[in-house]
């Protein structure tokens, strides 16, 4: 006894020279800590911030929510991981550290992708997978797949830093059960805050429930029988399979989403396009926004022309991540891609392979940097620029660029900067056009409730004057409030569990609809009896000015018989209804096509689409009826 009194007294020394170690080092260092941990929360935040649907990041956590706010880890934490690991406290990786909650598995992978396209703002130094393996392996092919486009294209030796690119991933089995992913990142910038460790764990919403259960039972005491052991592995082994199910009605509900989401994606941007071309006509407008402007619609291009084949080569590269396919095949395998219009109907027909695989990743990677310096510098001028028009411009070309962007991250930017054209609007003309360019964002943005709200509210405060001043305005008004009202009455449609006001608030919607669209009809009806009368009595100059205004007139009833046959289709109650408007809207599709010309050239991908949701939207509510 007496022997062991000496080896006690010399383990409590040992353990007060490393508390003493600890504490100056938090000291000396807690700060640089906080700094760090709030750049990288704030790097997660940007990419939650999304306002399409769900977030692929729903919650953020720190030790912060659970210490009153202190944000690094605790002393007795720290002391007992050196302890056990045998290394000194600057060498630890998870003095700070966040939680990433997601709600799917497959947003897990999204989450590792985000952080690793991402390599100029943070440093992956470690990445281990606990009872991943399936995302472990497909992270292991994708790291193969870097290897393989810089060993090929890169004319620099850059596979002597790949480690420090894609470090090799660790996986690690555990007995209890645990899944999740642990990242240990470092800022690159600022300098001084390199050295400063983060560990990353991200995990999915259910997955995270039952280890915030069992971690202090489980993880913390290490000698926990082998018994129980097994059975919260078993429990946590139910809970992954029940995820998974959850993944399959995800994607399928996601697959009959998607093609409408698109669709009103491409809306917004076409819209967007016909106003950055006008920017060449503006002579008001500066030159900076000019040249902006350019570089906006050579992105646009650019992401479309990639986007033809974004489904043939993410297919082929999912099914090598997914172990579906081998790397041989990925290679060597040529395969085949049928590039289809809006309508549905085969246009082209490429073969690709491996060199398209990697020129695709390798575009894909240069639009991204090119969408993040085109956005960084449109909002560095919107905070500047006081004009309507040119603010107003901006504002188009940001949330064009929100549209084109895959992880939604510029959504918020885009909202924000339509709030302010409304506040900063002049006189009513600019109040109406203000909210009619807001109401056609949250229409692309899929939130239509709010989207007629808005521009319901652009009308009552704008009609009297425009009813003087720009009738022609006022009836594309009412058409998008028509319209966005039957998107409206689409969505309650659609509901499986109707809520108690929803029968009514259909029923308001419904004849709101049709209000809208009879005075947006009347007043295009005197427009074209008073153009009508006018023609004949104009000659030179005026003439053409009063024939192309006629035109506009045409072209807006056209857009207004589109958003009629919508709004019968969505309300309509029998098949013969239905076949009715089909062929009202093929009739519209045909007589638009063959009269267009130089000038009405930009509006047949409108009609294109809206042919294509009438065709979709037909039979849906077909199934509806017939109860398929």
């Amino acid at each position: 006894m007496p022997q062991e009194i000496p080896k006690t007294i010399s383990r409590i020394k040992e353990e007060g020279k490393l508390r003493k170690e600890i504490d100056d080092f938090i000291q000396t260092n807690s700060t640089r800590y906080e700094n760090a941990l709030k750049m990288i929360r704030d790097f997660f935040l940007e990419y939650q911030r999304s306002s399409r649907g769900r977030w692929i990041l729903y919650r953020i956590e720190s030790r912060g929510d659970n210490q009153r706010g202190k944000e690094l880890k605790e002393v007795s934490s720290i002391l007992e991981k050196m302890q056990r690991k045998s290394y000194p406290v600057s060498k630890m990786e998870d003095i700070i550290g966040l939680r990433l909650i997601s709600p799917y598995v497959s947003d897990l992978k999204e989450v590792v992708r985000y952080i690793l396209a991402e390599q100029d703002k943070l440093r992956i130094h470690e990445n281990q997978f606990h009872g991943l393996q399936d995302l472990f392996e497909a992270f292991k092919r994708l790291r193969h797949f870097e290897e393989l486009r810089l060993k090929e294209f890169s004319k620099d030796d850059q596979l002597k830093s790949l480690d420090k690119i894609f470090p090799e991933p660790k996986y690690e089995p555990r007995a209890d059960g645990y899944r999740a992913i642990h990242i240990t990142v470092s800022l690159n910038k600022p300098v001084d805050l390199q050295d400063v460790k983060c560990e990353v764990q991200v995990s999915t919403s259910v997955l995270r429930a039952l280890t915030d259960k069992t971690h202090d039972l489980i993880y913390k005491e290490r000698e926990v029988e082998k018994p129980y052991r097994n059975l919260v592995s078993n429990i946590s082994d139910g809970l992954f399979a029940d995820d998974l199910q959850t993944e399959i009605v995800r994607k399928e509900i996601l697959k009959r989403r998607g093609e409408e989401t698109t669709r009103r994606r491409g809306v917004y941007i076409d819209h967007s396009r016909i106003s950055i071309e006008r920017v060449k006509s503006e002579t008001s407008v500066s030159e900076e926004i000019r040249e902006l402007s350019k570089k906006v619609e050579n992105y646009i291009k650019d992401k479309e022309t990639l986007e033809q084949i974004q489904d043939a080569i993410e297919g082929r590269i999912s099914s090598y991540f997914g172990g579906n396919i081998e790397y041989d095949d990925l290679t060597n395998d040529k395969f085949r891609h049928t590039v289809i219009d809006e309508l549905g109907k085969p246009v082209e027909e490429k073969e690709l392979g491996i060199e398209d695989i990697i020129n695709y990743v390798k575009e894909a990677k240069k639009l991204q940097r090119n969408l993040d310096a085109l956005i960084e510098r449109l909002i560095a001028l919107v905070d500047t620029t006081k004009d309507f028009l040119e603010y107003r411009i901006l504002c188009q070309m940001i949330s064009a660029l929100a549209m084109s962007d895959d992880f939604g991250r510029f959504d918020a930017h885009a909202l924000n900067c339509a709030d302010r054209l409304i506040n900063i609007a002049f006189d009513k003309k600019q109040v109406a056009e203000a909210h009619s360019t807001k109401a056609l964002l949250l229409y692309a943005l899929s939130r239509f409730k709010e989207a007629y709200e808005v521009i319901q509210t652009g009308i009552l405060e704008a009609e009297k004057t425009l009813q003087d001043k720009e009738p022609l305005l006022l009836a594309r008004l009412k058409n998008s409030c028509a319209y966005y009202a039957a998107e409206r009455i689409d969505e309650l449609s659609r509901l499986g569990e109707p809520y108690p006001n929803e029968k009514a608030e259909k029923e308001d919607l419904e004849h709101e609809a049709h209000q809208f669209i009879s005075e947006a009809f009347d007043i295009l009806k005197s427009l074209d009896e008073n153009i009508t009368n006018e023609i004949p009595r104009t000659g030179g100059n005026q003439k053409q000015e009063v024939e192309a205004e006629k035109t506009e007139i045409d072209r807006t009833k056209l857009f207004c018989d589109e958003t009629k046959i919508f709004i019968d289709l969505v309300c309509s109650s029998s098949v013969d209804d239905i076949a009715k408007s089909l062929t009202k809207a093929k009739q519209n599709y045909d007589e638009f096509c063959s009269k267009s010309n130089r000038s009405s050239e930009r509006y047949i991908p409108f009609i294109k689409q809206y042919y294509a949701k009438d065709i979709r939207k037909a039979s849906q509510r077909l199934a509806q009826i017939l109860k398929l």
